[in-house]
């Protein structure tokens, strides 16, 4: 049974570990974004929990490439709650709320 067991446990981890997370992220962002890891942090590509300890950093490099990749619409109604999901997924959530979209587009102010 003990057998079992483990067996199950490392086959439910490598499954884990096997899926890559960024796939949350909404498509037309994903390059904008990994390139303002690249640039606006010290975090390595595959260190998604530097990556969303550093949110504000890699959201004002890549607003702009943001919103021209995937207009503002989508950026405010699909990007930002994949971003969110995708840190709560890396065990990084961000908690700072997303600015009401009727208010005023302007910063994502997460």
């Amino acid at each position: 049974m003990k057998a079992s067991i483990a067996f199950l446990l490392a086959t439910c981890t490598s499954m884990i570990m096997g899926v890559d997370i960024i796939s949350i992220i909404t498509e037309c962002a994903r390059d904008c974004l990994l390139e303002s890891v690249k640039i606006a942090t010290n975090c390595k590509l595959k260190d998604y929990e530097c990556a969303c300890d550093n949110a504000e950093e890699i959201q004002n490099d890549g607003q702009d490439c943001v919103i021209q990749a995937c207009g503002k619409w989508k950026s405010l109604h699909e990007v930002v709650p994949s971003l969110k999901e995708f840190c709560e997924e890396a065990r990084r959530p961000i908690d700072k709320p997303v600015d009401d979209p009727g208010a005023k587009f302007g910063a994502w102010d997460w």
